[in-house]
């Protein structure tokens, strides 16, 4: 069970009951942001979370825009539709019991939380709503917006809002290689390929009515414009990362070390990895394998299952409060990943933290990577010989790796840099939505 400690209503009937939730909060009037993420702390799971975690954390202590929350909590903790209040991040955190099982068209239009988050914005009245993931509350939280005069921004932090199985992996595991969606080719692939054909047009539709959408990378904005989404209103607001601790510093091993975070997954290149590494007669190496499951108590990764020569070793899953141990005990990033991916927070990590990469041409990852410079680019491929070679080009020439430092670090955002370019995204819309000389607001 989740300690949310500060209070709770039962399914929202009208915005009288949120009073109970924030009952001092409509004297107060700073301009208010509300953002909604399917998770959040102390539920911090995927990337788009922790983007959004930072980006409250760092909106409540730097910026002039008070921050608000909606956000899911699992049934074990909340009944359906009913909301909990607490602090998070500094922010004031409005938690909705979503049900852990839904339906494939309650996954992105889900009726049953338009009335709650109807009173949600009723009560707090937020000058501007930023959409982040939002499986699961369903995309018509931008009618509730449009009904009452609220201009909305939308993160598209993957492929979601094209993409039927979200990743653009289609039903055989592959990266199904489309930059320009074809339902046809959809069809092939999904569950039910007429809720498919209502779910493509429902979303799009949906997003081209934000006031701007928000892209992580370059090559994730491009892939929206090609599938008809307005250049001018897709704007990319690069992910940040934290940077390493002043003291950080990374002391080179007896030999060179290798880390991989993708977890137990072919599509993020592990077979691909076990593949290289068994086709090695060498042993000068350590590959350091992260295993999200073993904080749950699971194990993703059997050693003995593995054909690797060399030593491996396995570790719990970092978090952002200790990815510094994690980086410094590491030589080269491996990134294998067989799908194009919209950004890639453990690249940026990495690269900040003078860790050499090899990554496939993988689409938003590689925008920081230089290839020859601070990381080796390869072929987006299964086939292991590509990232066999690069391991030997390592191993044949140690030093250079292991006292490897990145003179490019500089480029890459980092959370505050993100930060202070979304206030400066949120001053946009928020001018471009005030009402002409003349016309009185809706609300």
């Amino acid at each position: 069970m989740l300690d949310l400690g500060v209070g709770h209503v039962s399914v929202v009937e009208g915005s009288e009951q949120l009073g109970q939730l924030f009952p001092l909060l409509l004297p107060e009037r700073r301009r208010r942001v509300l953002s909604a993420n399917v998770f959040f702390a102390p539920r911090s799971f995927g990337g788009a979370t922790v983007v959004a975690e930072q980006m409250a954390r760092l909106m409540v202590a730097t910026s002039p825009f008070q921050q608000f929350i909606f956000t899911s909590l699992p049934e074990a903790d909340a009944a359906p539709y009913s909301l909990y209040r607490y602090e998070a991040h500094g922010a004031a955190v409005i938690g909705m019991g979503l049900p852990d099982t839904r339906t494939g068209l309650e996954d992105f239009e889900n009726p049953a939380t338009t009335p709650v988050f109807d009173a949600v914005l009723k009560r707090i009245a937020p000058d501007l709503v930023h959409m982040h993931s939002i499986q699961g509350f369903g995309a018509q939280l931008a009618d509730s917006c449009r009904r009452a005069g609220i201009p909305f921004v939308v993160t598209v932090h993957d492929c979601w809002w094209i993409c039927g199985r979200q990743f653009m992996i289609n039903n055989h595991g592959r990266y199904c290689g489309q930059s320009t969606i074809d339902e046809d080719v959809c069809a092939k692939c999904v569950d039910d390929a007429t809720l498919n054909r209502y779910r493509q047009a429902f979303l799009a539709n949906t997003l081209k009515q934000a006031n701007l959408v928000l892209a992580p990378s370059s090559f994730a904005r491009n892939l929206y414009i090609a599938n008809g989404f307005d250049a001018a209103k897709v704007r990319v607001n690069r992910n940040g990362i934290l940077p390493p601790a002043a003291d950080f510093e990374r002391l080179p091993g007896k030999t060179v070390r290798f880390g991989f975070v993708g977890g137990n997954t072919t599509i993020k290149g592990i077979d691909v990895i076990n593949a290289a590494f068994a086709s090695l007669t060498r042993t000068d190496y350590e590959l350091k394998l992260v295993d999200n499951l073993l904080h749950l108590g699971f194990r993703s990764f059997n050693r003995n299952s593995m054909k690797i020569p060399g030593t491996v070793s396995i570790f719990p899953g970092y978090t952002q409060a200790n990815m510094d141990d994690f980086f410094a005990g590491i030589d080269v990033l491996l990134f294998p990943t067989l799908v194009k991916e919209t950004f890639g927070l453990a690249v940026r990590e990495a690269l900040v933290r003078d860790v050499w990469v090899i990554s496939t041409h993988a689409g938003g990852t590689v925008e920081d990577i230089i290839d020859g410079v601070n990381g080796t680019l390869i072929p987006l491929s299964s086939d292991e010989k590509y990232l066999r070679q690069a391991i030997v080009d390592i191993l044949d020439n140690p030093e250079r790796y292991r006292q490897h430092r990145n003179r490019f670090k500089q480029n890459i955002t980092l959370c505050s840099d993100q930060a202070l370019e979304l206030q400066a995204l949120y001053d946009d819309v928020l001018k471009a939505s005030l009402p002409a000389e003349g016309v009185c607001p809706q609300r």
